[in-house]
């Protein structure tokens, strides 16, 4: 688990979001006219 005050936080932000990007940008360049993200992570 990575807190947002730990030093890794900012690491693994930058992880997920690019993965995040790379799965939009593919999918539009596969001519998706939509695209829907959700960031089901944290507390309950």
């Amino acid at each position: 688990m990575t807190l947002s005050a730990s030093r890794q936080y900012e690491f693994a932000r930058r992880i997920m979001a690019g993965g995040a990007n790379a799965a939009v940008e593919g999918a539009f360049e596969r001519r998706a006219t939509e695209v829907m993200a959700h960031d089901n992570r944290g507390p309950a």
